[in-house]
């Protein structure tokens, strides 16, 4: 029998960045989730967008007609035009955090996938950077994405550049506002996604969580300063801080900021705790 020679041979393959690992699982998320029902939700949610870019149009074209000069003169187009576009899609924006998120770590473990991703070069970080981007990926589409769309809209159709020059900070603080929602209800439901193994279970932890402290702060409405346990109430409160527009709430924005930070640090613990290779079995 003849014996062949098996001596080394080189790999000449490509090797990935580190950097590319979580942009793996978020693209592969991403496109799971990109459903029917997905589709339909991001489409009910384009419906403001559409109907913001008209007022605008009216605001800046058709100022000086008969037939929307009336109307065109009651629409401000204002930093506070842009904030509260994204405060009008907290509905959609809650949704999509659920359905986008509650299942992302709850199923891994279910199917006891968490083994799988931690065999590969992959570490505890790179795999919730990308469940994050998962869940940042549908908001951005909702929220950021169609708000920087009014700003520039307004932009491209003004005679000149002044509203440019005087409000080129708005996307910036558009931004901002953005990365303070996906750090907070996205750590969130990540969170509650890790401690089970159902969506379940985030789900509706999640919603109960918004609105129980949303609902203390309204029987409890005598006491202003105790709105600061509503979780939306500190995202407001923090949107209305770098927009510079004068408070929704009574309770100071460095007091909204702590409780947010405590909620984050909080969620951080808990993926850092939940989310491991191995399962210990008692």
């Amino acid at each position: 029998m003849p014996v062949y020679d098996q001596s080394y041979r080189h790999w000449h393959g490509v090797l990935n960045s580190r950097t590319q690992q979580w942009f793996i699982i978020a693209r592969s998320g991403i496109k799971i989730l990109w459903r029917k029902w997905m589709i339909i939700l991001v489409a009910f949610a384009a419906i403001p967008f559409f109907i913001r870019v008209a007022h605008i149009y009216i605001a800046t074209r058709l100022v000086d007609t008969v037939q929307f000069g009336k109307f065109a003169s009651q629409i401000q187009i204002n930093p506070e035009l842009f904030k509260t576009f994204i405060n009008q899609q907290s509905f959609f924006i809650l949704l999509i955090v659920v359905f986008a998120g509650s299942g992302l770590i709850s199923t891994d473990k279910k199917f006891n996938a968490l083994q799988l991703y931690f065999s590969k070069p992959l570490s505890k970080w790179d795999y919730l950077l990308g469940k994050f981007a998962i869940v940042g990926f549908y908001v951005f589409v909702i929220s950021l994405l169609p708000a920087l769309l009014l700003f520039f809209t307004k932009v491209l159709i003004s005679d000149d550049l002044s509203f440019l020059k005087q409000h080129y900070w708005v996307p910036f603080a558009l931004l901002g506002f953005y990365l303070i929602i996906i750090l907070i209800y996205g750590g969130l439901i990540l969170a509650l996604s890790s401690l089970g193994k159902g969506a379940r279970f985030a789900g509706i932890g999640f919603f109960a969580l918004y609105i129980l402290t949303d609902l203390i702060k309204k029987i409890l409405a005598y006491e202003p300063d105790i709105g600061i346990i509503s979780i939306g109430a500190d995202v407001q409160q923090m949107g209305d801080f770098i927009f510079g527009l004068p408070l929704t709430h009574s309770f100071p924005a460095w007091l909204a900021a702590f409780v947010l930070l405590i909620i984050s640090v909080t969620c951080l613990f808990i993926l850092n705790s939940q989310v491991r290779g191995t399962d210990i079995v008692k």
